[in-house]
């Protein structure tokens, strides 16, 4: 398996958003992703920098949809 992480990730910044009638903080905040990246590191697994943020071309996610 391969685990790929781009350093660009930790600056995403989601706003606040409305749902059910009232405001609710976003669950993915920069902190998380640092948490996220201690699994793979305790487990002995090779985090690889990404270079592009897309994963996938639109030629596979056209064969998917």
């Amino acid at each position: 398996m391969k685990i790929y992480s781009h350093e660009n990730l930790s600056l995403y910044r989601p706003l606040p958003y409305f749902s059910y009638g009232k405001m609710h903080e976003p669950l993915e905040i920069p902190e998380r992703m640092a948490e996220l990246l201690k699994a793979p590191a305790a487990l002995g697994l090779e985090v690889t920098a990404a270079t592009e943020l897309a994963v996938h071309d639109n030629e596979s996610c056209n064969y998917v949809t």
